[in-house]
């Protein structure tokens, strides 16, 4: 049942960086053909890396909060930082103990 939310949750994962990646292809080339390539090259790669890091910690505390313990393991390994609030401003830490999920403290 883990593999499968798992499975699941990669995949939503990775259908929110394809419609990131295509929205910042599309502002990149209008930036472009406008004769602003550089600056907007750049600002539009840290809004993707804002926007991944974003996606990274929602699906953290998601895990946290489920008792996902493989799941938490692989978005820190990825480098999701684990310092993540939910939209209260609960840690993952906090998620994790509240729904008893011991295994998820530990990680």
């Amino acid at each position: 049942e883990a593999t499968n939310e798992a499975a699941a949750l990669r995949a939503e994962m990775a259908e929110q960086a394809r419609g990131h990646a295509a929205a910042v292809q599309f502002r990149a080339q209008a930036a472009e053909e406008e004769g602003h390539a550089r600056a907007a090259a750049e600002a539009l790669q840290a809004t993707a890396r804002a926007e991944a890091a974003q996606v990274g910690r929602k699906a953290l505390c998601t895990a946290a909060r489920k008792g996902q313990d493989e799941v938490v393991q692989a978005l820190l390994d990825v480098g999701v930082a684990n310092d993540a609030l939910d939209m209260v401003g609960w840690t993952t830490l906090h998620l994790a103990a509240l729904y008893g999920h011991d295994a998820v403290v530990r990680t």
